[in-house]
């Protein structure tokens, strides 16, 4: 008894001044989003000319003459429509350690892998920015999510994770699934909203982290549930593991 009114105090504080004191700012960035929804041209050609301007000084850049795009016109002239195999040798330089070859950040924290449904794993490097951005478009999809979903509001949530660091690229940058990345790098008051902790996708056999995640989950009162898609997680069927977007699912 004693230890459920601790809970259920540490809940209401959770709610009342953490979450709320989150919140704000991040409803600020919801209502700019959805501003930004109705104008979808000008935002995105804003987006372009800082992503040319940050990246004219790469190789990349260079061989592809971001200094001389100045328009939309120049950017679709300059940079035909082409598939990875165009990037592909850059990645290859990245890998071994030669960021400037496709970024402009020093930083990698790791390579994101594909699926490799339609051809070869890719490699999506995970620059500082790149995360930014990532962590930035689930804020404010969590929010939005509680707002309509107010009855998962401060219970668990599940998270299906897959390992961050399946191997290593020849530079020793390691290679996997971003989701296991973020979920060693959540705030110790975000982690304690989850039933699972990070270090349970690295569980290499599907059938075993399932387990671990459903004796860890089912004795807490669960709200939401967030996965992957199919390929995620199973490293172990045909040696795949996919970096796919994330399918939310309310319980």
């Amino acid at each position: 008894m004693i230890r459920q009114a601790v809970r259920g105090v540490l809940r209401f504080l959770l709610f009342k001044v953490v979450l709320r004191s989150i919140a704000a700012p991040v409803r600020r960035r919801v209502r700019r989003f959805v501003a930004a929804t109705h104008d979808p041209r000008r935002v995105q050609e804003a987006v372009l000319r800082d992503i040319i301007a940050s990246q004219k000084g790469t190789a990349f850049g260079r061989d592809y003459r971001f200094d001389a795009i100045r328009t939309v016109a120049d950017f679709r002239r300059q940079l035909p429509v082409a598939g990875y195999e165009a990037i592909e040798p850059y990645i290859a330089r990245v890998r071994r350690g030669e960021t400037n070859a496709l970024l402009s950040e020093s930083r990698v924290y790791m390579f994101a892998m594909t699926s490799g449904t339609t051809a070869t794993r890719k490699y999506i490097p995970v620059t500082p920015s790149y995360l930014h951005a990532y962590k930035h478009s689930w804020n404010i999809w969590g929010l939005k999510a509680l707002e309509d979903h107010r009855e998962v509001i401060m219970k668990r949530i599940i998270q299906m994770a897959g390992d961050p660091d399946e191997f290593r690229s020849e530079a020793g940058i390691p290679c996997g699934a971003v989701t296991g990345l973020t979920a060693t790098m959540q705030k110790r008051i975000v982690r304690w909203m989850y039933c699972v902790p990070g270090s349970v996708a690295r569980i290499k056999d599907p059938q075993t982290k399932y387990y671990v995640v459903m004796r860890l989950s089912l004795p807490k009162p669960v709200g939401m549930m967030v996965a992957a898609n199919p390929h995620d997680d199973q490293p172990g069927a045909g040696g795949r593991s996919s970096q796919g977007g994330p399918h939310p699912r309310h319980s």
